[in-house]
């Protein structure tokens, strides 16, 4: 035969249930192959034992065979086979005795299978450029030594930490320049040693030490900012409040370098915004049950609605009275719906109020009892028209 290929040597994952494993060159015995275990997670090799461990078919086939281990092998390791021929020569030519071509074909093959083995080892060493002709003898081996060049760059060495190095201090580091260890300090207010770990100190980077715009939002983490991390002279001592609440003003700060707190009204907010601090009405209606049309929904709006009925102004008129308070979402995009919640509600007697969607409107249905129904209707944060009144 001729050798045509380089191939000698196969790696598999194991997959905790596969036992055959082809190798795809030629070996003349069982023997002439090595199976060797890989453990991935430390890169420790165990060289299996053949009848043992494994079998193999098909020595001496051009293509080939199988190897079959007598174990599966987990997804932890890899299975490499491996041509392993011993280095010897064993053709013998007797003088005067026929040239037999099979043999002396084989021989030669056994040969460039031995390079082939050779240059498998030698594919996986470390080596020089061509243009380079340095020595790379390793020195006599040396404890707690390291490998080098020499001065002069043009052979390995030993090397050894230096000597003598700076007084220990508290909270300093050393640094390499290339030829010389030099020690550095930590000075606690930036950065820290911590059981043998150099960090930065909780608050040891502040806007003074950072760039104009170096810090976005791709470069915090999700979830990685909470009041923890934030020092409290940048909060103002405001307290974070993870249910919001209703409020009638909100604290903000203003632009000046004295970072004074100050508090914007919900009316001045308002007209900033140009929104009308409020649509009001109140009605006097004979009938025992009222119902208004009070808001449009094919519009986006958010606003609050306070409605009374059995007194007005602040004056009790009806024992059957009532008071309550909605927030209400509407949308262009809420075809024929609007979000409304209930916020507040008092209610005394037989008197009664309902807010809900009818139509295209939020309709109020306002029950005083006994009377006349008579009471107030406020809309707080709305741009737009009461449709009733």
């Amino acid at each position: 035969m001729t050798v045509t290929s380089q191939t000698n040597k196969a790696i598999y994952t194991c997959d905790g249930s596969t036992t055959i494993f082809p190798y795809t060159f030629k070996i003349f015995e069982d023997s002439d192959l090595e199976v060797i275990l890989y453990t991935i997670a430390d890169g420790t090799e165990t060289t299996l034992t053949l009848t043992t461990d494994y079998t193999v078919s098909d020595a001496g086939e051009d293509s080939g065979g199988n190897v079959t281990t007598v174990l599966t092998y987990s997804s932890d390791y890899k299975l490499i086979l491996r041509r392993g021929l011993d280095y010897t020569q064993e053709t013998d030519y007797v003088e005067n005795d026929p040239f037999p071509a099979d043999t002396h074909e084989a021989a030669l093959d056994k040969l460039t299978m031995l390079v082939q083995q050779l240059k498998e080892v030698v594919d996986r060493a470390i080596v020089q450029d061509a243009a380079q002709s340095t020595d790379l003898e390793f020195p006599a081996a040396s404890s707690g030594a390291f490998l080098g060049w020499n001065a002069d760059a043009d052979a390995l060495e030993n090397k050894t930490e230096p000597s003598s190095l700076p007084a220990a201090t508290d909270e300093a580091i050393l640094y390499g320049s290339g030829t010389a260890w030099a020690k550095g300090s930590v000075d606690g207010t930036t950065v820290e040693l911590a059981s043998g770990v150099l960090g930065i100190k909780d608050g040891g980077v502040d806007t003074t030490q950072l760039a104009a715009d170096a810090v976005d939002g791709t470069k915090i983490a999700d979830d990685a900012v909470d009041g923890d991390k934030v020092a409290n002279d940048l909060l103002n001592d405001f307290t974070l409040k993870e249910t919001p609440v209703l409020a009638d003003s909100v604290a903000i700060v203003d632009s000046e370098a004295s970072n004074v707190n100050k508090k914007a009204t919900l009316t001045t907010i308002r007209t900033t915004m140009g929104l009308p601090t409020q649509a009001y009405s109140w009605f006097d209606d004979a009938a025992n049950t009222v119902t208004k049309n009070l808001i449009a929904i094919d519009q986006d709006a958010f606003f609050i609605v306070e409605i009374s009925v059995g007194h007005h102004d602040g004056a009790v008129i009806s024992n059957n009275h009532a008071y309550k308070k909605y927030a209400v979402w509407t949308s262009s995009y809420l075809t024929g719906n609007a979000a409304i919640e209930e916020v507040d509600s008092k209610v005394a007697g037989a008197g009664s109020i309902a807010l809900a969607v009818d139509g295209s409107y939020v309709k109020a249905t306002i029950n005083n009892g006994e009377f006349n129904t008579i009471g107030s209707i406020y809309v707080k944060g709305y741009n737009g028209t009461i449709e009733s009144f």
